[in-house]
């Protein structure tokens, strides 16, 4: 999700709000990189005790900001435009579209805010399974709800762990690491996927 379909660029977020380089790399470290913001992806720990504890190490100063990245995470992560459209020709087409994602059980308090959404079939969320990619068993948990051989899925992401494991099941995949939509789509077309071509950059 973060990164793909939507936006999540934490040191950018960061420095938005603030100018020192040595504060955006502080808050970073101690909330985008904590271990409890990894315990809200796996579902064993709230956002309010996540905040807690991270408010606890921090100087009152630094409180605000870190309360609302943590408490309102999502309002941080706009929907990428080309993905959407991306998403909306997959299902004009007849592709089943679902989500695999490390993300806490706040992602269906703000899922309905990305339009691309309303194009998936189904969810899979690290927070309701207590592991987060690249464990296998959450993909393991993919494949049996939805009924989906590991072979027929094109699966992108924009960590190489987690693509690793995908491609261990069987899937195509295609990392997203570098946000270039017009490779995705090229390596959609390679496993012929039906979708449009990437746009050709104009000249001048």
């Amino acid at each position: 999700m973060g990164g793909v379909i939507v936006e999540f660029n934490p040191r950018a977020v960061l420095a938005s709000y603030l100018d020192s380089r040595e504060d955006i790399e502080y808050l970073y470290q101690e909330v985008f990189k904590s271990t409890e913001w990894v315990e809200m992806d796996k579902g064993t720990l709230t956002a309010e005790q996540a905040a807690r504890r991270i408010l606890s190490r921090l100087r009152a100063e630094y409180h605000p900001l870190a309360e609302r990245l943590i408490m309102r995470w999502f309002l941080e992560m706009p929907p990428k435009p080309d993905m959407e459209q991306l998403v909306r020709e997959l299902k004009r087409e007849g592709y089943r579209i679902y989500l695999l994602s490390n993300t806490s059980r706040d992602f269906y308090a703000f899922k309905d805010s990305v339009p691309a959404f309303g194009c998936f079939d189904g969810f899979v969320i690290s927070a309701d399974h207590f592991a987060i990619k690249p464990d296998p068993s959450l993909y393991k948990i993919l494949f049996s709800r939805f009924g989906l051989p590991p072979e027929d899925c094109f699966f992108v992401d924009d960590s190489p762990a987690n693509v690793e494991t995908g491609a261990s099941f069987g899937m195509k995949t295609h990392c997203f690491a570098d946000g270039d939509i017009s490779a995705l789509r090229r390596a959609m077309r390679s496993y012929r996927i039906k979708v449009k071509p990437p746009a050709i950059p104009s000249q001048g």
